[in-house]
This record gives structure tokens, sequence and C-alpha cells, in this order.
């Protein structure tokens, strides 16, 4: 990854785990409203947990300069708001309800702006290799059925990407996304050989897929190849020829 990456998706894995560590659902605040008194001091006294210094780290306005003007405007003021917030949290005291309901809010807008700077990238590169990957399978005479399936996140909320399954000799393959967030990658999907454990896993970097056809490989550039016509027919071979 360039350094512009790198600190781009150090931003996005800290809004990640803020929100795995605040635990509720986003949009949280139909969710606050059911809490009952026990329930809502607990959150209360979680605060401090989720809403720190570490919450909006390494936020650089320049690694999101390719949204609109709006949303780069709405990510800043989201930024920003989150980071207040988190200088006036003492972990020795219990912040007031008010606090965290303004605090919860600060964070639900600053999901949805970075939701509209992940979730169009992450589609489109899913779109890519999908139909790339089609477009070989039935270079084969392989029977091919590609479509939406829903998905859910923390940071993407509910969201539609394509699948693919693929008929071969042998067995069915299904190609499908797995999650947007993956270490040292922009986001990772498999290949899996249907009704067994079987699987390759695909990774997304800026610089394009590539696949470990050992998932016990650990997805570095070292054991890595290039998601391309001969890498796919080698995954495709490799597990079937586990089976």
């Amino acid at each position: 990854m360039s350094v512009g990456t790198h600190s781009k998706e150090a931003f996005i894995d800290n809004v990640w785990d803020t929100v795995a560590k605040f635990r509720l659902p986003i949009p949280a605040l139909a969710e606050i409203s059911r809490l009952r008194s026990a329930a809502l001091t607990r959150q209360l006294l979680r605060v401090p947990e989720w809403l720190n210094a570490n919450s909006v780290e390494a936020f650089d306005p320049d690694d999101f300069a390719d949204l609109d003007k709006v949303a780069q405007v709405a990510l800043k003021r989201a930024v920003k708001q989150l980071r207040s917030l988190a200088a006036e949290v003492d972990p020795e005291e219990v912040v007031s309800p008010e606090f965290f309901h303004t605090s919860v809010v600060a964070l639900e807008n600053l999901v949805s702006a970075l939701r509209q700077g992940i979730l169009p990238a992450w589609t489109e590169a899913v779109e890519d290799l999908i139909n790339q990957t089609q477009i070989w399978a039935e270079k084969r005479g392989w029977f091919c059925n590609k479509g939406l399936y829903k998905f859910n996140d923390l940071v993407l909320g509910e969201h539609q990407l394509l699948r693919l399954s693929i008929v071969v000799q042998g067995g069915m393959l299904l190609l499908t996304p797995e999650s947007r967030f993956a270490y040292n990658s922009l986001g990772v999907a498999r290949l899996v050989q249907m009704d067994s454990d079987n699987f390759t896993a695909i990774v997304h970097s800026d610089e394009g897929w590539y696949a470990a056809f050992d998932p016990e490989e650990r997805a570095t550039k070292r054991t890595r190849k290039r998601w391309n016509e001969k890498s796919f027919l080698a995954a495709v071979d490799w597990l079937l020829q586990l089976t």
C-alpha cells in the first residue's frame, strides 16, 4: 500500500474498532430509547471504551479527496465533532445521558459519512472481480449464475453485492465477497467449494486482486498470486483436488 492508502486504512480500521466496541447496531438511537435504566447505566459506563483519541486517529482529509465536496465536508465535520467529544471524556467519571446521546449521534454521522467513502469503491471492486471471473469461467464452457445478495457490516450497514456460482465438472464453486475490512488488504473474497470447507482466499489491494491457494498461508505479497485467468483456473484445479 502507498503511504496515503496506509493512513486511510488505519483511520477506517480505527472507526471499525470504535463501532465494534460500541456494541450496538448503527443506527442506534431507536435501540437506546428502549434501554431500561440499568442497561443505559452500563452503556454510560462504557463510553470511554469506544469514545477516545483512537476513535478518529490517523484521519487525513486528503485521503478522501475523491469524494464529492458535500461528502468531504460531512466527513470532516463528523471527525471534528467526535474528536471534540472524545476530548471531554474522563475515564474516571460517568458521562451524562445527554452527552451519551450527543456522542451516539456523532458516531452515527461519522459512520454514515465514511460509508460514502468506502462502499462505492468496494462495490465496484467486487463487480470487477465477479464479472471478469465469469468471463473466464464461461470461456471454459462452465455454467455461471450471478446475482445480488444482502450483506451486513458494522460500518457499511446493509448492502448488496454480487456473488457468482460456477458449475464445473466435479462440483460447484461460489465466488463471494466476505468483508471489506481485513488485515493487510482493502477487502477479501473467497472462491468456495460448495458442500466443503475448502476455499481460496482472494484479497484486494490498491494493485488489484490476489489469491492465496492455501487458506493457511498469510495473504502477504510473498504468497499472493495475481488474480487472472491462469491463477483462477489453477485455483479451481487446486480446490477440486482437495476432495
